[in-house]
């Protein structure tokens, strides 16, 4: 009588990582990402891989676990990160707008003859800033701009009346209020300013 037994020896899959760098998703929604660099099994075994966390991952750098599992159970692990960038600069404008005291309302059919113009900005991720010559505007504030020859640059002259309207000298041409993101992404627009009286 004799006993046989069948030894078989399986060998763990090897797991292997990659760090990935991935843009944020429409409206900085959280995006899916694998950190798997090719994870195999030695004996030619199937593999399947799983994350944690699982993700989509948001804004910034996770720290992520990967575990590959041959078809026998063996499991290996390693280790990665998926950072998620926001590269979309926000959204700014600089329109005509009404002189906030109700007086001097411009006509469509002329350059807005007061100066009066609103700023806005929008960004998907979050938190911006809205400057002008340096100065910290706020979406949705409306602003007096007068071009002023001889002067270079934007001048903050001072605020105006009960509104607190900040009025700016600028030099020649159209200046460009700058929105910035927490991501540092920027966007400019042009604040279309009507020349001085003759």
């Amino acid at each position: 009588m004799s006993n046989d037994v069948t030894v078989v020896w399986n060998a763990p899959p090897v797991a292997l990582c990659q760090n990935v760098v991935i843009a944020t998703g429409a409206s900085c929604a959280a995006v899916p990402a694998s950190i798997d660099n090719g994870s195999f099994d030695p004996d030619g075994d199937a593999v399947t891989v799983t994350q944690s966390p699982a993700g989509p991952y948001s804004l910034g750098t996770t720290n992520v676990t990967l575990t590959a599992t041959d078809s026998f159970g063996a499991t290996a692990t390693c280790t990665g990160t998926v950072t998620v960038v926001d590269v979309t600069p926000p959204a700014v404008a600089c329109v005509q707008s009404v002189n906030p005291s109700g007086n001097n309302i411009p006509k469509a059919d002329k350059t807005n003859e007061d100066g009066f113009y609103l700023v806005t900005a929008s960004d998907s991720c979050g938190a911006t800033t809205l400057t002008l010559g340096g100065v910290t505007l706020a979406s949705g504030e409306t602003i007096k701009l007068t071009q002023s020859p001889g002067r270079s640059g934007v001048q903050f002259v001072n605020t105006m009346g009960p509104l607190a309207i900040k009025h700016f000298n600028v030099g020649p041409g159209d200046p460009l209020i700058v929105r910035t993101d927490g991501s540092g992404n920027t966007s400019t627009a042009a604040c279309l300013v009507p020349p001085p009286p003759k």
